[in-house]
């Protein structure tokens, strides 16, 4: 799946980041979920690093502080040895992408990196602030996924649930289906370039 490009020593590496909303979403992803109840503000705080405690300390995780903890993750990516390209951030959704690749000598793979600045400043904040902006009709959202999807060829069954989309997507072969997936939920969440 990755290609190494000889001038300029780097592996491509596609990262659309599905947030995790700690257990009350179900990841379909970039914030497009379905309820399943899971775990207060007050739970995410006590697992949050202590580089993501702040957030938490009026209760509410503010459009600010997701936007500050995407940008420091990306900033640990590129400490990491990647370079981060297109960063994208919903205001109102627990939303975000970004595409990296990690220079083949940093002695890390991308998803190693990726799990280790995730965990450390991203991951609780994400999904508190998904319990801040809670879908209000994710039926609805899945639906409208549903249907860019299909408009782009992709084929996704009408009435497919969330991880039926999921594994979908992943089990089509090569990247029109990913690519195309990305696109629909950049369009979905508002963040089209």
């Amino acid at each position: 799946m990755h290609q190494e490009d000889s001038q300029t020593n780097r592996r491509p590496s596609r990262a659309l980041l599905i947030v995790v909303a700690a257990g009350i979403l179900a990841l379909v992803g970039g914030g497009i979920a379905l309820s399943l109840g899971g775990p207060s503000v007050e739970d995410l705080a006590a697992r949050a690093t202590p580089e993501q405690q702040a957030a938490f300390a009026d209760g509410v995780v503010t459009v600010e502080e997701f936007h500050q903890a995407v940008a420091r993750t990306a900033e640990c990516l590129e400490q990491g040895g990647a370079t981060v390209e297109d960063i994208k951030v919903s205001d109102t959704r627990a939303y975000y992408s970004f595409t990296f690749s990690v220079d083949a000598g940093a002695g890390i793979s991308d998803e190693a990196l990726l799990n280790e600045c995730r965990s450390r400043f991203l991951d609780q904040i994400a999904a508190g602030f998904g319990l801040t902006v809670r879908d209000a009709d994710p039926e609805a959202r899945n639906a409208e996924l549903v249907a860019c999807l299909r408009e782009a060829g992709i084929d996704v069954p009408a009435d497919a649930a969330a991880k039926e989309i999921v594994e979908t997507v992943d089990q089509t072969p090569g990247l029109d289906a990913k690519i195309a997936f990305d696109a629909c939920v950049d369009r979905i969440n508002g963040v089209e370039p």
